[in-house]
């Protein structure tokens, strides 16, 4: 079946084995920008064109993982980073709120130790920004704990929905746990984002 008949089987069944013959079918600038403008043209008529700007603070806390996600910057040395001190976030979350941005998402990686997140959520809740949180893991009371505190929304991302090849990729981390955490996340009534990969390497 040819490009232009998958886009238009698509337009009209829009289901998961139509969607991928149709990305796998764009080879070419031609059909890869027609693969574009038929997105924008669904982003419009769903989701209208106003554009949400977000800004982020990384690392909040450090990773621990002994096997680092393959695809992670830590998983190469040299991109390693250390955690921001509270000086260095206050100045952070100053600098985001004078360039105008309304929110901010806390990133850190893999560490069970959330002791000095209350306090960057506080510092950032103090400059009137809006607060998510992109951390892991996060237990029930710890959740309850961040959402009296002034948090909004919060990460639960799957990023690899097929469980050998999340295990292959973030060999430490549970993809059953991840979506727990997302249910979590929504019976506490809190904001829920997540991100799925497409096109990993290998």
């Amino acid at each position: 079946m040819d490009f232009e008949k998958l886009l238009e089987n698509v337009s009209e069944r829009p289901t998961l084995k139509n969607c991928s013959a149709l990305l796998s079918k764009a080879k070419g600038y031609d059909e890869i920008r027609s693969l574009f403008d038929f997105a924008s043209k669904l982003r419009d008529e769903n989701t209208g064109r106003t554009l949400k700007l977000d800004s982020f603070i990384y690392p909040v806390k450090k990773c621990v993982m002994e096997k680092y996600c393959i695809y992670c910057s830590n998983y190469v040395e040299k991109f390693r980073l250390e955690p921001l001190s509270s000086e260095e976030f206050c100045k952070a979350v100053e600098y985001i709120r004078d360039c105008g941005m309304k929110r901010v998402t806390l990133e850190g990686g893999y560490n069970p130790d959330n002791s000095k997140i209350p306090e960057f959520i506080r510092m950032a809740r103090k400059t009137g920004l809006e607060v998510a949180l992109d951390i892991y893991p996060i237990s029930e009371n710890e959740l309850e704990v961040f959402k009296s505190l002034g948090v909004s929304e919060a990460y639960a991302s799957l990023e690899i929905a097929e469980e050998k090849l999340f295990k292959h990729f973030k060999p430490e981390e549970s993809l059953e746990e991840r979506i727990k955490l997302a249910k979590e996340i929504c019976r506490q009534k809190m904001g829920l984002s997540s991100t799925l990969l497409l096109g990993l390497p290998g």
